[in-house]
């Protein structure tokens, strides 16, 4: 087993002044000058303070600080490569200032793949340089992050696709895999053990790993060659509650988790579910909005395009008929429904439906979802399409907070 030193290239926990037990550097408070301190974007850690405790990377003491660690590490300890975290997180540079850094990061990354190569002469053998970065690759370029130079000039052995947050549903590894034809750098896909609010499901009301399995087995049919599994040491960011909140203790419901994002083949055949989160809370969503959303009006013009997309990378009706998938479920969590039943328009890859679930499914927050059992679903993207009919002004206005695709195999798990 390799094992890899990883540094968080720009944690945030520091920003929150309420989080008195997580300690500030000496360096931090004593240069201030070093840091992305005030204005702060809205959503951002350390905006209800307007100032941000976080490295301002265009700074050259900033990155040579950095790369000083990178150095002393691989001197002092016999660690296998390092791993540079930039999912942890964004902004790396002050608003305006971004674009005109983005080679900055770029040459940065350079000089740390130097570290590497020179740690593996000195040393001997081959170390590695592994990359976390944000899911999306348009967002990282905006953020200063060149992912695709990155990947195509291979200054990474493996780069990581990876959300900040929980677990998410969109993440670019077939456009990541299209850059490293040539580099031969290995793309993995990659996600929190935690994901955001979700059906109950397999006896969990938290964190299921029907999650897990279905956005590692997207990954691998886009071509990643490997899932990056974060925070699943912490019991809270596993399928919960847990018998344990030792850090130390894993049941065998989680440890089969483990085993089975190992294998494309292992997740096929395990239940999956293909969910848009709906994060709660203040903060700015780490990845592709496209819930909760307003049901908008067909009266105005609505139509295909305000549908919801999801990615299902499994031929659901050979599995059906192969006998190693036995049903699926649309599960919809909608609310101010009521009084806007009979204007619902429903479709599900272009075919309409009567909306008339099979069933609803509750969890302990007293949160609702409507059941629809095996409706026409597709290979690669789909489509769920809700909107009013009419033009009036529905009061109040019904709302889709969550939509979930799950596939139940037969096996027991």
């Amino acid at each position: 087993m390799a094992v890899y030193a990883s540094f968080r290239m720009n944690d945030a926990h520091a920003c929150d002044e309420a989080r008195g037990w997580y300690g500030r550097s000496q360096q931090k408070t004593e240069r201030l000058d070093l840091l992305l301190g005030s204005p702060v974007p809205a959503g951002v850690h350390g905006a209800d303070w307007s100032f941000s405790w976080r490295w301002n990377y265009a700074k050259a003491e900033v990155r040579e600080r950095f790369l000083g660690l990178f150095d002393e590490t691989l001197t002092r300890y016999d660690f296998d490569g390092l791993e540079l975290d930039f999912s942890r997180a964004p902004p790396f540079f002050r608003a305006g200032e971004i674009i005109e850094n983005i080679p900055t990061l770029t040459q940065f990354i350079r000089d740390s793949r130097e570290i590497i190569k020179h740690h593996s002469v000195s040393k001997g053998r081959e170390l590695r340089l592994i990359i976390r970065v944000p899911v999306g690759i348009g967002e990282n370029l905006e953020a200063g992050m060149d992912t695709e130079t990155w990947i195509r000039e291979g200054l990474a052995d493996i780069v990581v696709l990876g959300s900040p947050g929980y677990c998410v549903h969109e993440i670019d590894i077939g456009k990541a895999v299209s850059c490293a034809e040539e580099s031969g750098t290995l793309v993995f896909t990659g996600f929190d053990g935690a994901t955001y609010t979700v059906s109950p499901q397999e006896g969990y009301e938290r964190s299921p790993s029907s999650v897990l399995r279905a956005t590692a087995l997207n990954g691998y049919r886009e071509g990643a060659a490997g899932v990056h599994l974060f925070n699943y040491d912490y019991p809270s960011h596993r399928a919960g509650p847990t018998d344990s909140n030792d850090f130390n203790i894993f049941d065998d419901y989680h440890l089969q988790t483990i085993r089975d994002l190992r294998e494309p083949s292992s997740l096929e055949r395990r239940n999956r579910c293909y969910y848009l989160p709906s994060p709660t809370g203040t903060g700015r969503a780490d990845h592709r909005l496209q819930v909760p959303r307003k049901l908008a009006l067909m009266g105005r013009g609505a139509g295909p395009e305000h549908a919801m997309r999801l990615i299902v990378h499994d031929d659901v009706e050979s599995g059906k008929v192969e006998g190693r998938i036995s049903k699926t479920e649309l599960r919809l969590r909608m609310e101010d429904l009521e009084d806007s039943l009979d204007r619902i328009h429903f479709e599900v890859n272009g075919r309409s439906l009567s909306f008339t679930p099979s069933r609803t499914v509750t969890n302990s927050q007293d949160q609702q979802w409507f059941v629809f059992d095996d409706p026409p679903l597709q290979q690669g993207l789909n489509s769920v399409l809700l909107l009013l009919e009419g033009i009036e002004t529905p009061n109040p206005w019904p709302s889709v907070q969550q939509c979930e695709i799950v596939v139940l195999t037969n096996d027991l798990t």
